[in-house]
């Protein structure tokens, strides 16, 4: 269990803010008041940074938001960028182009790839395998050429995301193996792989760091019935085999129920023969990558995943 004296001294500070607001549990609201209080921890982010252009697109007929660093230009489209496709989080149920703004700018910047967020269907309105069907289409979109049309390389397509994002980017991945469609890198924030079974930080972190055991077991019912939770395409953990993939970068966070399967899952990755890179940030809770207007911690993150996608 993680010493509590070891956390991030802002993150706590932002803990007991909420704990003393006596904010309702996510799980107690209405999916839109949930989705509305999500949206508010948006001024937590800091502040914008500027990037070349962003644009709002439609691929395959999902929504996406497009991202050029600073220092390039679709005027000239010989000079043709890496593409990381970025999955948000939001246990399926939240999160929104919006939501995923500040933190899809850094990455562009600190990457220099074109960064595409996908607007996936929600849950429980559409529940699984929606999502993983709008993340695989517009990833292969991508990947077979169609990057090209935006200015970005279609040989150099990474796939990324957050908690329920990193699900998703694990389970394109494989599903990019099994088309034979070579992706340059999977990055996964501290990812749900595992929504069939509770690992043991489900139990040394379940209440009082942001995201709770009960949200998760909210976020997993809404998102699947329990027929479908050993499908590897909800549980990647669960997959049969994991060679092949994409090389990884998996982030963990000391304080996060889903610390422990994201750890897994980077063992299972170096069992199959994947080339793995797994960093924790163990003063760190779920969610930390989208805060940076309250800690360094998410610019460090930033950082390293930057330097895991410009990795030759």
């Amino acid at each position: 269990m993680p010493d509590p004296s070891l956390l991030d001294p802002a993150l706590k500070a932002l803990l007991d803010s909420m704990a003393e607001s006596g904010a309702a549990p996510v799980e107690s609201l209405s999916v839109q008041e949930a989705r509305e209080f999500n949206e508010m921890f948006t001024a937590l982010g800091g502040e914008a940074e500027d990037v070349s252009a962003v644009e709002d697109l439609q691929i395959e007929g999902v929504p996406c938001r497009l991202y050029r660093p600073l220092g390039s230009s679709p005027e000239q489209p010989s000079e043709l960028l890496p593409v990381l496709v970025w999955f948000h989080g939001g246990g399926w149920v939240l999160g929104t182009l919006d939501s995923t703004d500040l933190t899809a700018r850094s990455l562009a910047n600190r990457s220099q790839h074109l960064v595409v967020v996908v607007d996936y269907r929600l849950a429980p309105e559409s529940q699984f395998p929606a999502a993983v069907d709008d993340c695989w289409s517009v990833t292969s979109w991508l990947a077979n050429g169609g990057a090209e049309t935006l200015g970005g390389n279609a040989a150099q397509v990474s796939v990324g995301g957050d908690s329920a994002g990193g699900n998703l980017a694990a389970v394109v991945s494989i599903l990019s193996r099994d088309a034979a469609l070579a992706l340059r890198r999977q990055i996964l924030v501290y990812p749900v792989t595992d929504v069939a079974n509770e690992s043991a930080s489900y139990v040394e972190n379940g209440t009082g760091h942001l995201l709770t055991t009960d949200t998760m077991r909210w976020f997993i019912q809404s998102y699947t019935s329990p027929d479908q939770r050993s499908d590897w395409r909800a549980s990647p953990l669960l997959a049969e085999n994991l060679s092949g993939v994409a090389p990884a970068y998996v982030l963990t966070a000391g304080f996060d129920p889903l610390r422990d399967e994201g750890r897994a899952y980077a063992d299972r990755l170096l069992d199959a023969g994947v080339s793995v890179t797994q960093q924790e940030f163990p003063t760190a809770i779920h969610a930390f990558l989208n805060l940076g207007g309250v800690t360094p911690l998410a610019a460090e993150a930033i950082d390293a995943i930057a330097a895991a996608l410009q990795t030759a």
